[in-house]
């Protein structure tokens, strides 16, 4: 989460004149001498905003000012690693001039991590801590290291290093960023807090550390601190693309999806990562049955963005249920079929295919690929769950309720949100009994739910007299008047 955001050396007034001196340069088509190291500067600065040519132009400028330089040398050995190109940077390493030298045994350490041989890779980390006599020296050294794993997603072994940084150092600001970025992604959000209310006791006016705080509170569904920390962000710089997106993603936990929108809308053009950006405000549309906007936004993922076969697979699939839903069948199926040609594991895929089926009356098909769907789930609870809404939504009521029982008996904390359309099944099915004990258990669970029901409707005309009632029994539970079932009479 947190260490790609460290970058904030980017925004100090002497690189911004540095970047300024450079692009002139580029934009006047002259010739201005730089440090190797303000190139591989600004090179790393085109990264991290995914500006793969302009960064690849910089390096090809620094090694024509600085051909022997170690510095260019090894930041290219970086780039071929990042890349996943292992062999040419071996080849790089190689010519490397001293073997010993400790960035290039630290670059061989880290190629063994992206490889997958942590015990040689540890072995080099190890003697170059152990080799530094520096106390400070030795704690960069080991929140190198832990970057490292970071990085390469081996957060486990970061956390046992940044333990060595902190106890060498506890007051070492770095390493407190370091561990809230661990702890965060580790699933230690309570511990991420702790060490960025540290880091903004220590700078309240970092807006790095508010947008920070903000995510730690989203993943905690704590929407109020949520919002209260990324205002202040805002405060602090109110068109920030990271803080007005944060408080999108805030809207989009308070289910304010109108004013999520607005806030997504408000940094379409100006974002680093517009596909991003996209994804959210395709999801947010479908989330508010506005599919052909939502269409819009998912052919711009796809026209503009390079996806990977699971992305492919997955974006295909939201734009095949648009489809579904805008009883566009034909481009549909066509999508479902391009999505397995890139993803054929993908057990939504399965389910949209199946309701696919549905539209088109084989239910015997249908039923099959539902089948395949769940065989497939890496999270069955949630293709039950899904499987089930989809039957609901296409008033296959005793399928649906058949789904809607598994999922109460094997998963019972994902079916509270689900207590009202049971009771609809069981109100079709004209078991009143039944109906009543699941809308008692709706509105326990999720009380406004029937409330929210009631506006955005259910199936059919026939869901208003399904609504009186509900409204009528919720009314009676919070007047103390229905104590038994009997004491219901519609």
């Amino acid at each position: 989460m947190m260490r790609n955001d460290l970058s904030s050396s980017f925004e100090h007034p002497k690189f911004k004149e540095l970047l300024a001196k450079y692009e002139n340069m580029v934009r006047e088509n002259t010739s201005t001498y730089f440090e190797s190291n303000e190139l591989t500067q600004i090179a790393e600065y085109y990264a991290s905003k995914n500006m793969i040519a302009e960064s690849e132009q910089a390096i090809a400028y620094a090694f024509k000012l600085h051909p022997n330089d170690l510095d260019v040398m090894i930041y290219c050995c970086h780039n071929l690693i990042a890349k996943g190109k292992y062999d040419q940077a071996e080849k790089a390493l190689e010519l490397l001039p001293d073997q010993q030298d400790s960035e290039v045994l630290f670059l061989r350490a880290t190629l063994w991590v992206e490889q997958g041989k942590i015990k040689a890779a540890e072995e080099i980390f190890t003697k170059m801590v152990e080799d530094e006599e520096d106390e400070e020296e030795r704690v960069e050294t080991l929140l190198d290291i832990a970057d490292v794993y970071m990085e390469t997603n081996h957060k486990e072994h970061a956390y046992k290093w940044l333990k060595k940084a902190y106890k060498a150092n506890s007051e070492n600001r770095e390493t407190w960023q370091f561990l809230a970025s661990c702890h965060f992604d580790l699933g230690n959000i309570e511990k991420s807090v702790y060490y960025t209310n540290r880091l903004l006791d220590d700078n309240p006016y970092d807006i790095i550390h508010w947008i920070n705080l903000s995510r730690c509170y989203l993943q905690l569904e704590n929407t109020e601190k949520a919002v209260e920390s990324i205002e202040f962000a805002l405060a602090i710089e109110p068109d920030n693309p990271m803080a007005i997106e944060i408080k999108g993603l805030c809207y989009v936990q308070n289910e304010n999806l109108q004013k999520a929108i607005e806030c997504f809308h408000k940094i379409e053009e100006t974002h680093p990562y517009k596909g991003q950006i996209w994804q959210v405000l395709a999801e947010c549309y479908i989330s508010i049955q506005d599919y052909e906007k939502a269409i819009r936004y998912l052919n711009l993922i796809i026209n503009k963005t390079q996806l990977s076969d699971l992305e492919w697979g997955v974006t295909l699939q939201r734009r095949a249920t648009c489809y579904l839903f805008t009883n566009q069948l034909e481009l549909s199926k066509k999508d479902i079929d391009d999505a397995l040609k890139h993803d054929s594991e993908y057990a939504q895929l399965y389910l949209t295919l199946a309701e696919y089926y549905i539209r088109i009356k084989d239910i015997d098909k249908a039923r099959t690929e539902i089948a395949y769907a769940e065989a497939l789930a890496i999270d069955k609870g949630e293709i039950i769950e899904e499987t089930a809404k989809m039957l609901f939504r296409n008033a296959l009521i005793k399928d649906a309720l058949l789904f809607f029982k598994r999922l109460e008996q094997e998963y019972p904390l994902l079916v509270k949100s689900c207590y009202f359309s049971i009771a609809y099944c069981y109100y079709i099915l004209n078991n009143q009994e039944q109906m009543i004990r699941a809308i008692i258990k709706g509105t326990i669970q999720q009380p406004d739910l029937l409330e929210r029901a009631a506006t955005n409707g259910l199936m059919d005309s026939t869901s208003q007299d399904f609504i009186r009632i509900g409204l009528k029994i919720k009314h009676m539970m919070e007047n103390g008047e229905l104590n038994n079932l009997e004491d219901f009479q519609d």
